[in-house]
């Protein structure tokens, strides 16, 4: 088995993005086994009382994010494209917000990506 360090706001993203996936297009074997392995990680958490609010929020910010990319495929129209990838944007920085806070409440620590909050500079 691998190990490689992850905070935990990323291994909770990520089980919300492949629980997403599971529910509308379905997994592959080795999804459906990564997504065991991060709910594994994560199961010796005992703050989850506190964590729920944040990975509720999570799992939110996911869904929408889901949706709107959905309709910026299905989208010919610049100006619908345009104010669907702005809301994205900032859907994400609310996303990467509650991963931070989920860091912070469980003392991880990791590589954390960076982003600029690029809606406010559009």
């Amino acid at each position: 088995m691998l190990s490689v360090p992850m905070p935990v706001g990323e291994i909770l993203d990520r089980i919300s993005i492949l629980t997403i996936r599971r529910k509308r297009k379905g997994l592959s074997q080795n999804q459906l086994e990564y997504l065991g392995d991060l709910k594994e990680a994560v199961r010796h958490l005992r703050n989850w009382e506190e964590l729920s609010e944040q990975v509720t929020l999570l799992n939110h910010y996911n869904e929408l994010l889901w949706e709107l990319e959905d309709q910026i495929r299905s989208v010919i129209d610049r100006d619908t494209i345009a104010k669907t990838a702005l809301e994205i944007i900032k859907t994400n920085d609310s996303r990467c917000e509650a991963k931070a806070q989920i860091n912070r409440l469980t003392n991880s620590t990791g590589e954390l990506k960076q982003y600029t909050r690029g809606a406010q500079n559009a």
